[in-house]
């Protein structure tokens, strides 16, 4: 009788930083990179904020985004072996980050910022981890996890912000409706952040967020 088995091994795993960690940094961010994308690139997102360190990690699967060749995306997971797979990548960003912790300067603020596929897996580490360093969470035209208990009360410690752009095409009128209602019947919603623009990390939304309440 055929079956399936289960062995875990070791993967070399890769990120991206921007930045230097020394006396001057005064931010650290963790950022999640959506399904598809190039994680070299979500850095320079963040280049215009001052004493910033960044942190941007590849998820574990990559793949040729047309046919056989070209730009290459990563992807945090898919439906097949998905709790596996789940397992797999908060394994890793746990790594990753008892990795780097010993290097973030006291006076630093740690934030996770995850966009798209990267925010429920923002979403899913920081309630799995709780980081007691963590600062900002910015959740970005993500979903919550159906499974996870957005109720929690670390979430109502943190300054956690939903974000989406109006022009989304993941988010038409209806589900980006939906999904603002969602956030907005918790006992303790998120600063719920809508600008004007499509898919993407918008820098000047982002910059706005950096500097609420800092």
């Amino acid at each position: 009788m055929q079956k399936i088995e289960r062995l875990t091994v070791k993967k070399t795993a890769h990120y991206h930083t921007l930045g230097k960690l020394n006396a001057q940094t005064q931010h650290i961010y963790l950022a999640l990179h959506g399904y598809g994308q190039d994680a070299s690139r979500l850095p320079q997102k963040f280049a215009e904020l001052p004493h910033t360190f960044v942190i941007a990690p590849e998820a574990l699967s990559s793949f040729y985004c047309k046919a056989s060749s070209g730009q290459i995306g990563h992807s945090w997971m898919t439906k097949n072996h998905r709790e596996d797979e789940i397992k797999d990548y908060l394994a890793y960003l746990d790594q990753l980050y008892a990795h780097l912790l010993p290097q973030f300067p006291p006076q630093a603020k740690f934030h996770l910022l995850g966009f798209s596929q990267g925010g429920a897996t923002a979403l899913r580490w920081a309630l799995h981890r709780q980081p007691q360093r963590l600062n900002k969470l910015i959740i970005w035209a993500a979903d919550a996890p159906p499974e996870l208990d957005v109720q929690s009360e670390f979430l109502t410690q943190l300054k956690f912000h939903w974000v989406c752009g109006q022009q989304d095409a993941y988010f038409p009128k209806e589900r980006l409706e939906q999904q603002i209602a969602f956030w907005k019947n918790l006992p303790q919603p998120p600063h719920i952040q809508l600008f004007d623009g499509p898919h993407r990390i918008d820098k000047r939304v982002l910059k706005a967020i950096h500097e609420d309440n800092d």
